[in-house]
This record gives C-alpha cells, sequence and structure tokens, in this order.
C-alpha cells in the first residue's frame, strides 16, 4: 500500500507540474498575457499622443482657414513672403561681401 500510496503521489505531483508549465508558459498563459497587457499599455499610451497630435493639427487648420491674421504670419515664416507695400533688406555679412567681391586679403 506504501508503494501504491507513493506512486499515486508522485503521479499527482508530476500532473501538477506539467499543468503548471502550461499554465504559465503555454500558449496564452500567464506569461503570454503578461505581455499582452504591457503591449496593450504602451499602445494605449501611442494612442493618446497621437490624439493630442491630431487635436493640435485639428487647431492649426482651423486657424489657417478662419484667421487671416495667423494665416499671413505662417506665410511670412515659413514662405518668408512680404506685404504687397513692403521693402525687404538684404544684409551681407562683412566678411563673405568681402571675400565675395575679389578683394587680395580677405578677414579672417
Amino acid at each position: 500500500m506504501d508503494k501504491f500510496h507513493n506512486l499515486a503521489i508522485t503521479g499527482l505531483l508530476i500532473l501538477v507540474s506539467v499543468l503548471f508549465f502550461f499554465l504559465a508558459f503555454g500558449n496564452r498563459g500567464l506569461v503570454d498575457m503578461y505581455n499582452l497587457k504591457r503591449e496593450a499599455a504602451r499602445l494605449h499610451e501611442a494612442n493618446q499622443d497621437l490624439e493630442k497630435e491630431n487635436d493640435r493639427l485639428r487647431r492649426t487648420m482651423y486657424r489657417l482657414l478662419e484667421d487671416r491674421d495667423y494665416l499671413e504670419s505662417v506665410a511670412r515664416k515659413e514662405l518668408g513672403m512680404v506685404g504687397k507695400d513692403e521693402l525687404v533688406y538684404d544684409f551681407e555679412d562683412d566678411n563673405l561681401s568681402s571675400s565675395k567681391k575679389g578683394d587680395k586679403n580677405p578677414v579672417q
């Protein structure tokens, strides 16, 4: 009877160990569930960042369509545009202008 009892306990321990192994490390096990939760959290955070960027772009688009002053400021900054009655003065650096003119002794 002792042999049968020891064999039964050993078999039960092996069965429980195999079940635990598959529960923890098998397909859709605890490790996979942990990794999926981490991935879901990362994707949720990335999604929130993209939603913030979309909101910022929507506000910019609205301002470009509705606010003439904002549109003008963007055109001036990004495209270098000027108004009809404005003059543009382009000053060259003295070091650059003297070397461009062909001076024999440019300032260094």
